[in-house]
């Protein structure tokens, strides 16, 4: 799986001659599908080159690992899906920071990240964080209603970890901070209380 905080800055190369096209500065969603149609390459021309050099298409897409994604051929990406779809597209950045709601109107946060499969580049499990030193909340796409152009809107499940899976293995630093002052509390309590000088009775 691929996670959107670690795509950014991938080297883009062709398979057949290694040459190098720059990195991977952005990517685009399809929100119909729920998938990866393709991705903006930064050009390795410098600061004052164009941001954007070429658009490459999923389908142009040989492999796409960690640190490298390569291209079936250095001259024929031309991103033709995406500037044909283009107005229909979501950039993966701007998808970050939008918030979630349930279909009941609970705010869960605001989106973190997206996965998607390397493979197929469809969207497998989101990420939304309700904000600084909170647990965040991870949902496959299938619990995702709309991915709208202001809010995305998920099933009421996603407020039921045990439903969807949710990872809840991290302990929000609020709980950690309430064990700590009832800690605190019992152990003072017990501490003050006067200790018995009776004998046990034999």
């Amino acid at each position: 799986m691929v996670n959107s905080k670690h795509l950014k800055g991938i080297t883009v190369l062709g398979i057949e001659d290694g040459q190098q096209l720059g990195t991977i500065e952005r990517a685009y969603l399809d929100p119909v599908n729920r998938r990866i149609v393709g991705f903006a390459v930064a050009s390795l021309g410098g600061f004052l080159q164009p941001e954007l050099d070429r658009l490459v298409d999923a389908e142009e897409v040989h492999s796409l690992g960690p640190d490298v994604m390569t291209v079936t051929d250095t001259l024929s990406p031309i991103g033709r899906t995406i500037n044909a779809r283009y107005a229909k597209l979501i950039d993966l950045n701007q998808l970050t920071g939008r918030q979630v709601i349930t279909e009941g109107g609970t705010l869960i946060g605001q989106i973190a990240s997206v996965e998607f499969d390397e493979a197929s580049f469809r969207l497998t499990r989101f990420e939304a964080s309700p904000g600084f030193f909170a647990t965040a909340t991870t949902f496959p796409v299938d619990h995702v209603i709309t991915l709208g152009q202001d809010v995305v809107v998920v099933a009421n499940a996603v407020c039921d970890p045990s439903k969807v899976g949710l990872d809840t293995s991290a302990t929000p630093a609020a709980d950690l901070l309430t064990l700590a002052r009832r800690w605190y509390e019992e152990t003072s309590v017990a501490s003050s209380q006067p200790r018995s000088t009776t004998s046990p009775s034999t």
